[in-house]
């Protein structure tokens, strides 16, 4: 490790690969070969102590990272680190953040004590499938990149990946929650029949219930490949076994493309329900306050098949466990090239920018003009007119992602949620001096109300051309993104007479969007409600999709 080698270490829920987290050449070797470019990478220091010089950390950070569960957890940068070596700029590039674990096993308290201080330690596993866990399968999936194996004969009976926590808004909020914190359960308010929930398409977990208690699995991760998908059934079959229960029930999402409803449908002799993404995102908030009904739901995230066979991801509910009425959303916009869009964020700018300016808006002096080639922004604009793999969405990641795009800081990702983190980078520190003008309007009779961004965007082009600061832009429009839905959401909860409004969905990682909500909401005398015991994101929706399908069953 001190000579810049790459050494693979088994620990106790799987491999890590590692490399001394000061060697710049040793960090962007392990980069190159692991084909993971931008995505930034956890480090593991002997102590507290030891990361102080680069990182700032309070007292109830501290108390999470010496906690026995000794989760990865996320740190603001210190501006002007110590003298001490400090991580290199590559182990996690224009970030503000440093994720950071403390040793878990004896092995690890060894390497710390005879080598580098702090060590890179990222997950050991080929891109895009599970952690290995086996030595066998370790030599054969990175034996080409490791140069060295440390290894042992205690075998690995199931593999875990390292949890990922932040401390938001004054408390531990969990990225990914996985070895240390499951399979611990979430005791819920009322005993439910017995539920397999099969989560999502994305960060994938499971969850069964017993009596009052839902049992969510580890992380398992992106159902998008086959290694992964046998990692999902074997996660189902470990937890039934462990806790000694088959379901009567088995819930799954309803979007008719994911893995994990796939496998839900060809359960026999199981009851089926399928749970609306949001309306998930929603209970599982609200199984964790033991909340059954009366709440109003802001739900914002990438994806999520709506009840209308579109893509929701910016929506307010009225939520009770067992249902959920639609009374607001982001308005809808092409998603040129469908999935494509996701990985090209330039896609959904020129989606943007066609709605407010049409044709002209190529002209342009911006930087999404200046760095996508006319062709391609003219191609896109002709698939949103015709509406050729152009699905609509409501999505408030996918508007992320076209800000970030239209302010030049990333047109195209290499690992999810790029764009949005960047763009929340840039605004970091730096305080909102105006808020962007938007609309909301009745949308059609006794439907939803309609949240329009469109004026948003013109202002947010206007700064561009008057070449106003790239991170003040980012700021306002954090802080326009929060007081759209705020006012959609108080309108909503004066004519329902709600006064609890829970937060729930991906966006709410965002620690500017997420602080500033609460804030906000607070200030109109609501009462907010947040996930303190399963992710906001796709990891948590098994939890809700559980509570729904067993509120159904005991209702009838």
């Amino acid at each position: 490790l001190t000579a810049g080698y790459i050494l693979a270490v088994k620990g106790l829920g799987g491999f890590h690969l590692a490399v001394d987290a000061s060697d710049e050449r040793a960090v962007q070797k392990l980069r190159q070969l692991k084909q993971r470019p931008h995505k930034p990478l956890a480090v593991m220091a002997g102590s507290v102590d030891r990361i102080l010089p680069y990182v700032h950390v309070d007292e109830e950070e501290s108390r999470i990272l010496e906690s026995f569960h000794r989760p990865i957890v996320l740190l603001d940068k210190r501006k002007n680190p110590g003298e001490s070596p400090a991580p290199a700029p590559s182990v996690a590039p224009d970030n503000p953040c440093l994720g950071v674990m403390l040793p878990y096993t004896p092995l690890h308290f060894l390497l710390l004590e005879k080598g580098p201080p702090v060590l890179v330690m990222t997950s050991g596993n080929r891109t895009g499938e599970p952690l290995s866990i086996d030595n066998e399968d370790a030599l054969d999936a990175f034996g080409d990149l490791a140069d060295y194996f440390l290894v042992h004969n205690r075998d690995i009976c199931f593999r875990a990946d390292d949890s990922i926590v932040r401390v938001m808004a004054g408390e531990k909020r969990f990225l990914r929650r996985s070895r240390g914190y499951t399979p611990l359960p979430v005791f819920l308010k009322n005993p439910m029949p017995r539920v397999l929930a099969c989560g999502g398409g994305l960060k994938s977990t499971v969850c069964i219930t017993r009596e009052n208690q839902a049992v969510l699995s580890q992380h398992i991760g992106d159902l998008d490949n086959e290694k992964v998908y046998d990692f999902y059934n074997k996660s189902v079959d470990h937890l039934k076994t462990i806790f000694d229960t088959e379901p009567e029930i088995i819930a799954h999402d309803m979007h008719p493309g994911y893995m994990s409803t796939d496998y839900a449908v060809n359960c026999e002799g199981l009851e089926k329900a399928a749970v609306q993404h949001h309306h998930a995102h929603a209970v599982s908030c609200m199984a964790e306050h033991g909340l059954e009904s009366g709440v109003v739901a802001v739900t914002l995230d990438g994806t999520g098949y709506g009840t209308d066979g579109r893509i929701w991801g910016g929506e307010i509910l009225v939520c009770s466990t067992a249902g959920f009425e639609r009374k607001a959303h982001l308005e809808y916009i092409p998603m040129p090239g469908g999935d494509a869009a996701v990985k090209e964020p330039w896609r959904m700018a020129a989606a943007w920018l066609a709605r407010v300016f049409g044709t002209g808006f190529c002209d342009l002096d911006i930087p999404v003009v200046s760095g996508i080639e006319r062709e391609k922004l003219l191609f896109v604009k002709q698939m949103v007119d015709k509406g050729l793999n152009s699905p609509l969405t409501s999505s408030t990641g996918r508007l992320f992602d076209a800000v970030s795009s239209m302010l030049g800081i990333r047109h195209t990702v290499t690992f999810e949620s790029q764009a949005a983190m960047e763009l929340e980078n840039a605004a970091n520190g730096i305080s909102c001096e105006t808020v962007y003008p938007y609309e909301i309007d009745d949308g059609l009779s006794d439907g939803p109300l309609i949240i329009r961004a469109a004026p948003m965007i013109k202002a947010v082009v206007k700064d561009l051309l008057e070449t106003r600061d790239t991170g003040r832009i980012s700021a306002d429009f954090h802080a326009t993104v929060v007081e759209m839905f705020v006012t959609a959401a108080v309108r909503v909860c004066t004519e329902t007479g709600i006064n609890n409004v829970v937060l729930s969905g991906g966006v709410f990682c965002n620690a500017l969007v997420f602080e500033r909500m609460i804030s906000r909401l607070e200030n109109h005398g609501l009462n907010v409600y947040t996930h303190t015991k399963v992710p906001c994101g796709d990891g948590g929706i098994s939890l809700g999709q559980a509570v729904v399908a067993g509120t159904m069953k005991r209702s009838g």
